[in-house]
């Protein structure tokens, strides 16, 4: 037997507008606020320090669950973790749901289903950057496994290099090569499927990109 960890609330999240919340066909939290409605972050708010795990999903139930075995033995586990999904059917939802570690490895869990004009990998993205509180946030495709210490080595090398960087990135350990730069982050080639497990990159990469001037800057 286990307390409601993961019981989903009746109260309606603060999404930001009337549309968004025609759109939030249901939503889970997780975790030492489960049941509690979210509210986005405003623009003026203070970011705490700290990492935010984005997963955005559509119809990929057995893949998030994978996916979610690798983040619950992170350590440190990110402050929040946001799902973002677009299925059609309620199937990723009850993986999220029944994932007991999940609920019980001390992050703020927050899934949402979204329909409409919040479907598509960017508008997903950008919809969950409204619910981020912390100062450095870590995107993850569903259908990857992290390596142990992945997610503590880039947020390591990130604040190492700080502003040196615009960003770190992981890379699959069965990827016969490394990936080219593009605007100081690697592109991704890996065709699907992709079942590799993600690993930070080496010291000297994240050096090699330390001296890449941003050109956006």
């Amino acid at each position: 037997m286990m307390s409601d960890v993961g019981r989903v609330s009746r109260a309606e999240p603060t999404v930001g507008n009337a549309m968004d919340l025609a759109n939030v066909s249901a939503w889970l939290r997780l975790g030492k606020y489960a049941g509690q409605p979210p509210a986005v972050c405003a623009p003026a708010d203070p970011l705490t320090r700290g990492v935010t795990v984005v997963i955005c999903t559509y119809q990929r139930a057995a893949s998030l669950a994978r996916f979610l075995d690798s983040l619950v033995v992170q350590a440190p586990m990110p402050e929040r973790v946001i799902i973002v999904d677009a299925s059609r059917s309620v199937e990723t939802e009850r993986a999220v749901r029944d994932h007991d570690r999940l609920a019980l490895a001390g992050s703020d869990v927050l899934y949402f289903r979204v329909a409409g004009p919040l479907r598509g990998l960017t508008r997903q993205r950008n919809f969950a950057l409204r619910w981020v509180t912390t100062d450095l946030v870590a995107f993850f495709d569903d259908d990857v496994v992290l390596s142990p210490g992945c997610c503590r080595e880039l947020e390591r090398h990130h604040r190492e290099f700080g502003d040196r960087v615009v960003g770190v990135a992981a890379v699959d350990e069965n990827q016969p090569e490394r990936p080219p730069l593009v605007l100081g982050l690697p592109a991704a080639h890996r065709d699907r499927p992709r079942r590799g497990r993600l690993a930070p990159w080496g010291r000297d990469d994240v050096a090699h990109r330390a001296s890449t001037r941003n050109p956006l800057q």
